[in-house]
């Protein structure tokens, strides 16, 4: 059966927006016909029924001639306007290869396009020190829209820092990522990521341009980074952010929000693991109820929403911007831990956050905010620590001007995206 998991609408625009192809669109039927896409990697794919690959050692598609896909691949069910499922999709390593349903997607000319699938329960085990992720190791100038995933195990193999891992997309650059859900209700089922590298719910490394819209990893599970090198990062959403050296090329994560549980060694965040100096990130009524634990004796920087944003000397202030966003998650024993920015107390030349909120009970964390005041209503702050019965009044946001239409405020939860 097909999958209508949200957005039925939005399946449609995506469908619409991808109608208009270069050739008459491949059927695809099978798993083996998914693995044939290897024979056109510029072609038009459909999926045309639900694909079960159970038993099949699937292996990131790719030729003699390229590793890049740049054509388009929609589920939709043209008759309902539902997801096709794939269901027990098993990626194993090629050596020396980054690793996903795609070697790589891409090349940055032209806009290629994954959309409207639903995976049912997806293991993806990336070779030794590559960029890994379900749907592609890397992604160059891509549209990923209306992607959900029930259940995802990613196992990256490797021991230093040259590679990075995501739910999604191990490394992504100039892609637009939309309405992407990664779940696993249920107590044996998991959304679990393992690396030693930057690893992320969504993305290992977000770079140039990289926006995230609509989207969300749930039901997180530790898996864990233990290693000793800075870049070493674990986000909800993103693992590291790095080298966006123009406001043009700024990382925008909006109306998104990640949680569960993650395990890690250093830079450990709600939605971003890692910040590096010369970068542009702005995040927008999003939030993370993630609890951060560290891997060992020697975990350094956690934060609610930002494990670290390290210091820039080449730009002005305010190049991280955090606007109605806030944290709920238990922040662990790390060195340098905070409810908001991990390194907040050195960062603050950086980061500008206005209406920002972290429950001060539930992160474990009492910070006094800086107190911003906003020229409308008078009653605005930076990144004002609460407690949970003050994190969950509809009024405490209402006064902050958080928008109803965005927002589920009510007095019995923390506010919820609509």
């Amino acid at each position: 059966m097909s999958l209508n998991y949200f957005y039925p609408s939005l399946l449609l625009s995506s469908l619409l927006s991808c109608s208009v192809y270069a050739s008459t669109p491949t059927p695809i039927t099978s798993c083996t016909d998914l693995q044939n896409i290897a024979q056109n990697m510029a072609g038009d794919y459909v999926l045309t029924q639900d694909i079960d690959c159970t038993n099949v050692a699937f292996y990131p598609i790719q030729n003699a001639q390229t590793d890049v896909f740049t054509g388009t691949l929609n589920g939709q069910n043209l008759a309902t306007g539902e997801a096709y499922i794939v269901h027990n999709l098993s990626i194993q390593p090629i050596a020396n290869l980054p690793t996903g349903l795609f070697v790589g997607i891409g090349d940055g000319n032209t806009t290629a396009q994954v959309a409207n699938i639903h995976f049912e329960q997806a293991r993806v085990l990336g070779a030794h020190n590559q960029n890994s992720g379900l749907i592609a190791g890397y992604t160059h100038g891509v549209e990923l829209d209306n992607i959900s995933v029930n259940g995802l195990n990613v196992f990256s193999q490797g021991t230093g820092d040259s590679h990075a891992v995501g739910g999604i997309v191990g490394y992504a650059e100039k892609t637009r990522v939309s309405h992407v859900r990664l779940y696993a209700p249920g107590e044996n089922n998991m959304i679990s990521i393992s690396s030693t590298s930057p690893a992320g719910g969504l993305i290992g490394v977000a770079n140039k341009g990289t926006r995230i819209y609509d989207s969300s990893a749930s039901d997180l599970k530790p898996g864990s980074i233990i290693c000793g090198v800075n870049t070493c990062a674990f986000g909800g959403l993103v693992g590291a952010v790095m080298d966006t050296l123009l406001d043009a090329h700024k990382i925008i994560i909006s109306r998104s929000f990640a949680l569960g549980k993650i395990k890690a060694n250093k830079n450990a965040g709600g939605l971003i693991g890692l910040i590096e100096p010369n970068t542009f990130v702005d995040i927008d009524n999003s939030y993370a109820i993630v609890e951060l634990e560290k891997a060992n004796v020697y975990g350094r920087y956690a934060g609610g929403l930002i494990g670290q944003a390290k210091e820039s000397s080449n730009f002005t202030k305010g190049n991280i911007q955090l606007v109605n966003v806030y944290a709920a998650g238990k922040v662990g024993s790390f060195e340098h831990a905070r409810g908001i920015v991990g390194n907040g107390d050195k960062s603050s030349t950086r980061v500008k956050s206005v209406r920002s909120f972290f429950d001060q009970d539930a992160t474990d964390r009492k910070y006094p905010g800086d107190k911003y005041t906003d020229p409308r209503d008078n009653k605005v702050y930076i990144s004002l620590d609460l407690t949970t019965d003050k994190m969950k009044f509809a009024q405490t946001f209402r006064n902050a001007g958080w928008d109803e239409t965005v927002w589920t405020l009510t007095d019995t939860d923390y506010p919820r995206l609509k």
